[in-house]
């Protein structure tokens, strides 16, 4: 019985690598989700490039809960470039960063734009596809104190999120112009383990 609950921790394991290599005198991160357990697989490929900074190449599979945010499963395969937007150059001003990517697969078009002060953060994002022509915009405001941070989404149609979270719990409660439906409250808990 012991053996048969061990196979089933072992099951649900992910396991991720991360290397430094120099390739052609190019310094470059790689990070991989190997498809252990039939889990879906991911690479990614960071390297510095002069005037532009990180450029980042995903190859992502269906499934693979390591590449958005918070653990949510990618809905569809992804082939993407993402690099930092070399603001320095025409803002002075150190708070404000941005980001671009395109996801070959999908053709969408991300753009997105950050403002970090002291314990407040916003980032606007708005994805736009280049086949159906279509877009859609999102804000994330996100409080942040020694111990707990709090964050508020919004879309322009006013759906989005409140998320409250400590140390490894999170509450999670999606909203609409309607309000908060109770039953899509979420309560979470996130573990991991450094080998």
């Amino acid at each position: 019985e012991l053996a048969a609950q061990a196979s089933n921790v072992a099951s649900d394991w992910e396991v991720s690598v991360s290397k430094d290599v120099t390739i052609l005198d190019q310094a470059m991160k790689v990070v991989a989700d190997l498809p252990l357990n039939k889990k879906a697989a991911r690479v990614a490929v960071t390297t510095n490039v002069d005037k532009l900074g990180d450029v980042t190449l995903n190859l992502v599979q269906r499934g693979n809960t390591n590449h958005l945010r918070d653990n949510q499963a990618v809905n569809s395969n992804v082939c993407s470039v993402a690099f930092a937007l070399p603001l320095k150059e025409v803002i002075d001003n150190d708070s404000i960063s941005a980001d671009v990517s395109y996801d070959v697969l999908s053709n969408d078009a991300k753009v997105r734009a950050y403002y970090n002060n002291g314990d407040v953060n916003v980032k606007l994002q708005s994805v736009y596809n280049t086949k159906s022509n279509s877009a859609n915009s999102m804000a994330v405001l996100t409080y942040t104190t020694d111990d707990i941070k709090a964050s508020v989404s919004a879309d322009p149609d006013m759906n989005g999120e409140l998320r409250v979270s400590k140390d490894r719990y999170s509450v999670r409660c999606p909203y609409n112009k309607s309000g908060v439906n109770t039953d899509d409250i979420q309560l979470r808990v996130d573990w991991s383990q450094d080998l």
